[in-house]
């Protein structure tokens, strides 16, 4: 989701995020790869006067298309909210990276030599000026499917 785009949302008091609202007529984008291709991090950076989280995600793509290449391209100059699948016991848990400041590409490695057959591999990262005041946010409406329901939603939002 594009930084700029996200109209509000709202945080329950444990740091929950239960609903994201974009602007009028802003959609976000769904990417989806092979399981566990996308990875999601943070690290705790201790300040002299203020703590912060830097958030990272990794992207993988599999396949050299011009529709892949658009999406990266289009993330140059784009700060993003991206909300991270995780997979565990079976059920779909959602974190959301960088609500607080948005993520920059930081890097985009290319290659046509396929290593693991990846094609691209987006970094999307706090920067200098985009801190995060903690942990990747968990994304939770009422339940797991009520939840993924809201998630693919974003990205329909414009439609």
């Amino acid at each position: 989701i594009n930084y700029a785009d996200i109209a509000s949302h709202d945080t329950t008091e444990d740091g929950v995020i239960n609903a994201i609202r974009l602007a009028s007529g802003k959609k976000g984008y769904l990417y989806e790869s092979i399981e566990n291709s996308t990875l999601g991090e943070a690290t705790f950076n201790k300040g002299t006067y203020i703590n912060t989280y830097d958030h990272k995600v990794t992207l993988r793509i599999f396949k050299d298309t011009i529709e892949a290449r658009a999406f990266v391209n289009e993330m140059k100059d784009a700060r993003i909210v991206s909300i991270v699948e995780r997979r565990e016991n079976g059920d779909s848990h959602w974190e959301v990276y960088g609500i607080e400041s948005g993520l920059k590409l930081t890097e985009n490695p290319y290659s046509t030599t396929y290593a693991d057959n990846v094609v691209l591999a987006p970094v999307l990262q706090s920067d200098d000026t985009s801190k995060e005041s903690a942990l990747p946010a968990v994304f939770f409406t009422e339940s797991e499917d009520a939840t993924t329901a809201a998630v693919l939603a974003l990205a329909q939002a414009a439609s």
